[in-house]
């Protein structure tokens, strides 16, 4: 396992590779023989993020004109429900650290 959260990556056909976060979440990396594209799948919008990054600062440092898309309508609200409800947990913790400390 790695620093980032993630464990080995496992391959399983020679235009596929897969990564699975300590979470469980996996991302796995597909690449189209003839069309030279790249495509991330996920089944959790946010574990696509850590190797969406890597790819396209690798891409963009090694290939010119280099075109990266999202194909699809942005998650947004399944995002925005993630940072409300990293935010209740932190009101959460504050409120018993201050029952704590009274």
């Amino acid at each position: 396992s790695s620093s980032d959260g993630s464990d080995m990556s496992t391959q399983s056909a020679p235009n596929v590779l897969s990564f699975q976060y300590l979470s469980g979440q996996d991302v796995t990396i597909l690449l189209s023989k003839n069309a030279g594209r790249y495509r991330l799948q996920s089944g959790s919008f946010e574990a696509l993020w850590l190797l969406a990054a890597e790819l396209c600062a690798r891409l963009k440092r090694s290939l010119d004109g280099v075109h990266i898309m999202y194909n699809e309508p942005l998650p947004l609200q399944e995002y925005f429900d993630l940072i409300d409800a990293h935010f209740d947990h932190r009101v959460a913790m504050r409120d018993l650290h201050t029952q704590l400390e009274e």
